[in-house]
């Protein structure tokens, strides 16, 4: 996926639908891969025709279809709660770099519940809704922070600090997060590691090295991307590790000659046999890609050109994405579609939009 502030994906873990738009009971219920569109809530940014760097969005609101749309408030970034009862906003003052703070309304809107100061640009919700992590960005030349925030009291714990990817990814008990430590600033290393830490006792153990990024904990084994063997050119693929480090599997084999170029994890479908990736590189354009990948028995497919996988929707029928970004459409020429995953035609969600995120 191209983010117009990083490369990277969002993680969003597919459960029950509750909060703004009624109960779980109103979420439509299909047998895992039918396809059937389910309710949820849906959120994204709304940019105008100005520079995204001036001005911040409004964050819409809607059905999982994307009916029933409104504003929320304004911001940066939204993150829907696994529960769907809340919204995470990435909002400052002015621009980007001004009284940074993350804003937690409830998915019914009013003002926020809470606000606390916080320099991150993507969140991750715990699949049991009870916290958040993320990589905030201290600047100045100054190392990053891994951080931990309880969404109830707003506290704010420092896992680690360094130089990380910007994508974490909880397990789906909620008590471990996986991250990628990397030696210095920038993007992407070939010394990187993929790192567990246990959130009660803090204890880290490192389970790949050789370059790695992009994490995301499926129901059994964690997927990322990896460096080829042998790459002249940063090329990557998909992998899969267990969560104790053995079983290493490589998944896909790109043959590109693109320099920092190939597929990365964006989420698992909730049975664990569908991974979602999308397609990281020098052009803006190949961040507009969405792939399948098999987790089972390997191999990968083109699902949709031209579109910025973020979501895979509960039953993983669909995929949800961007069709625009800042350098090719501008943000305001970007609408948020849904594919099927098997591929096909696009449909508009909610035109005008970018970076949506779904519980649904």
């Amino acid at each position: 996926m191209r983010s117009w502030l990083r490369l990277g994906a969002t993680a969003v873990v597919a459960v029950a639908a509750t909060g703004a738009f009624g109960s779980s009971g109103d979420a439509t219920t299909a047998m895992p891969g039918t396809g059937t569109a389910t309710a949820g809530t849906l959120t994204v940014s709304r940019f105008g025709k100005r520079a995204a760097e001036n001005r911040a969005a409004k964050i819409v609101i809607a059905r999982g279809d994307g009916s029933q749309s409104r504003v929320l408030t304004t911001g940066w970034l939204s993150f829907v709660s696994p529960d769907g009862t809340q919204i995470a906003v990435v909002d400052s003052d002015v621009n980007w770099f001004t009284n940074q703070r993350l804003e937690l309304y409830a998915t019914s809107g009013g003002a926020p519940r809470r606000v606390i100061p916080l320099g991150c640009v993507h969140l991750y919700w715990s699949p049991d809704s009870t916290k958040l992590a993320c990589v905030e960005v201290v600047r100045a030349g100054r190392p990053a922070r891994l951080r931990l925030i309880d969404a109830e009291t707003g506290t704010k714990t420092t896992l680690a600090t360094g130089y990380f990817d910007d994508q974490v990814s909880f397990s789906p008990d909620s008590t471990f997060l996986a991250y990628v430590q990397k030696p210095t600033e920038g993007y992407f290393s070939s010394l990187s590691t993929l790192r567990v830490i246990e959130l009660g006792t803090q204890a880290v153990r490192t389970l790949r090295g050789g370059g790695v990024a992009s994490p995301a904990w499926g129901p059994t084994e964690i997927a990322f991307a990896t460096l080829l063997p042998r790459s002249r050119n940063f090329t990557l693929d998909v992998a899969v590790i267990r969560p104790d480090g053995s079983g290493f599997r490589r998944l896909t084999r790109f043959r590109p000659t693109a320099e920092l170029y190939g597929p990365h994890p964006v989420v698992w479908s909730a049975d664990g046999t569908r991974l979602l990736a999308g397609m990281v590189g020098l052009d803006a354009w190949t961040f507009r890609e969405s792939y399948a990948v098999d987790p089972i028995k390997g191999g990968v497919r083109l699902i949709a050109h031209g579109v910025s996988p973020s979501v895979l929707t509960r039953d993983g029928g669909y995929v949800i994405g961007q069709t625009g970004d800042a350098e090719s459409t501008g943000l305001a020429g970007s609408n948020v579609v849904r594919v099927p995953w098997t591929g096909g035609t696009k449909r508009v969600l909610l035109r005008r939009a970018v970076e949506p995120s779904s519980n649904g």
